[in-house]
């Protein structure tokens, strides 16, 4: 036995009788490891070994048989390693910092589909353009949600110095996923398109050795720009400033020309669909009525202009698109710029919405799917506009309230097969205000 290896194995035992007391902590570089000698088939629980971080060599466990061996002599340990579990904290530099399995097979499984999301769009380049305007380090930093905070990406090989903490993630399904904190430089990391929407065919390769983004696509495209048009200091700054919570070294980052936070998602994670799990919204959808009530906040009946049969021409819907939140704008805008079918749609729901604030009637407006019924709703939707105007008249002369009563009894007796003089001629003896004869009327 040399004079080294003893050196060594007395700092094992040291290490080990503090481990064995709780004392959490390991000497020097040696460092706590669960290994699986026969593979994890054969030895599901493992056995722990104390190596020496810096050169590798085993130290003490395992009945002391691989004792002044290398790590990588020990059978099937380039599986084990790579998803050790550090049982102590290792005193060496980065030592006990690799957390989850980073490695990758040599071609990417075509099958897998990882961005389903079409970024050539205009709104999608505007999403980007805005974020490279003022990439913002506190939205695209530390997060356990899947769509957003730091981008992640997965395949490639990453510097041991620049990874950080181990985070759980959660998709908008509720599946958790290990990853890591590191951090990368901007051009390293392979994007679906660039800030101008321009595919990126290496991107699509099966290639596994360039890293990829997952999620965040447009996310990392956008601080790329961001670097390139010397708008993202602040995000770097930032980023160092936050470093403990990603756990990277900032001394590591500062020594970077264009650093980006990213979390490391494993490869034996991705599944075929996980470009629609990493895209999915958690929160609930907007119903219609919420929708319209929520569009009509930014709209301003004043600058709406209509043509004759009262349609809101398409300048004045472009203008209403340009106000709406970037991040809304990807459904708004089509590919060559033109505005969608659901971009008028929701623009006219708002217009409705907020001429008549009546719940039930835009409700029946969303909703009006009988002929006789959607006529009746059509007519009260080319009149909008200008009924909003009423909302400013005297005291008796807003009369919209009434309209919207006199609907509802149309609306509900066409539905009923009833006609328009038999559902007028009723009356309700437990409501006989005069708004009600009025309706009726």
């Amino acid at each position: 036995m040399t004079k080294d290896l003893a050196c060594r194995m007395a700092r094992a035992f040291c290490a080990g009788l503090a481990f064995s007391h709780g004392a959490g902590m390991a000497l020097d570089a040696a460092q706590w490891i669960t290994v699986h000698p026969n593979g994890k088939g054969g030895d599901k629980k493992g056995r722990p070994a104390l190596i020496d971080s810096e050169t590798g060599a085993v130290l003490g466990g395992m009945g002391g048989k691989f004792n002044g061996k290398k790590i990588s002599e020990v059978k099937s340990a380039g599986k084990a390693g790579g998803t050790a579990k550090t049982q102590g904290a290792a005193g060496a530099k980065g030592a006990g910092r690799a957390k989850i399995d980073l490695s990758h097979p040599a071609k990417i499984d075509k099958a897998n589909i990882i961005q389903n999301r079409n970024r050539a769009t205009l709104g999608s380049i505007q999403q980007i353009q805005s974020i490279a305007a003022h990439p913002d380090y506190f939205r695209m930093g530390t997060s356990h949600d899947m769509a957003n905070g730091a981008p992640v990406v997965a395949y490639g090989s990453i510097p041991e110095n620049n990874l950080g903490h181990a985070v759980t993630v959660v998709d908008a399904d509720g599946n958790r996923y290990k990853m890591q904190y590191a951090v990368v430089e901007a051009k390293d990391v392979l994007t679906s398109n660039n800030a101008l929407g321009q595919p990126n065919d290496e991107y699509q390769s099966d290639d596994a050795s360039k890293i990829r983004a997952i999620a965040g696509n447009g996310r990392m495209a956008g601080i790329t720009a961001g670097y390139e048009k010397g708008t993202a200091e602040e995000y770097k700054r930032e980023l160092i400033d936050d470093a403990a919570a990603s756990g990277v070294d900032p001394a590591q980052i500062k020594k970077m020309k264009n650093p980006v936070l990213v979390r490391v998602m494993q490869a034996s994670d991705i599944t075929k669909d996980i470009g629609d799990r990493s895209n999915k919204v958690s929160g609930l959808s907007m119903t219609a009525v919420e929708r319209a009530n929520n569009d009509k906040q930014r709209t301003d009946l004043g600058k709406v202009e209509t043509y004759e049969d009262g349609t809101p021409t398409i300048q004045s819907l472009q203008n209403w698109i340009g106000k709406q939140p970037v991040s809304e704008q990807g459904e708004l805008i089509g590919k060559n710029g033109a505005p969608t079918k659901q971009a008028m749609e929701r623009y006219q729901a708002a217009i409705f919405s907020k001429a008549y604030d009546n719940d039930t009637l835009t409700e029946m407006y969303g909703q009006a799917l009988d002929p006789d019924c959607k006529t009746i709703i059509s007519g009260l939707e080319r009149a909008a506009v200008k009924m909003a105007n009423l909302g400013n008249m005297p005291d008796g002369y807003d009369i919209r309230d009434i309209i919207g009563m006199a609907t509802e009894k149309a609306v509900k007796a066409k539905q009923a097969g009833q006609s328009l003089e038999d559902a007028a001629s009723q009356t309700d003896i437990f409501n006989n205000s005069q708004k009600d004869d009025l309706a009726r009327a």
